[in-house]
């Protein structure tokens, strides 16, 4: 877990995540899946989406740019990010950079 959350800013794969463990890939996905009921790389995406959030709740919303903050913790889409985001907090990015209840 510590190497997917030091590395949530780039491209990090399951191979890097078991290597850095001194385990096999099979034996991170088996960990994570039994101690916090996700895959290695559904933690990775859940923690990012976190991390964005926490942006967009710090940012200006008269000069910040959702998508550039989404790039910046490894979003490709925006669509798909976007919709990834309103389904685990239930409302779109712009609302939460815009919201006042920071």
């Amino acid at each position: 877990m510590a190497c997917v959350e030091n590395n949530a800013h780039r491209a990090v794969g399951l191979a890097e995540i078991a290597a850095a463990a001194f385990v096999t890939e099979r034996a991170i996905q088996y960990a994570l899946r039994h101690q916090v009921s996700i895959t290695p790389l559904g933690y990775l995406r859940r923690l990012r989406l976190e991390r964005v959030r926490t942006q967009l709740r710090a940012a200006d919303p008269r000069t910040a740019n959702i998508g550039a903050i989404a790039a910046s913790w490894g979003s490709v889409h925006q669509g798909r990010s976007a919709a990834a985001y309103r389904e685990v907090y239930g409302v779109p990015p712009s609302q939460t950079l815009h919201s006042t209840d920071r």
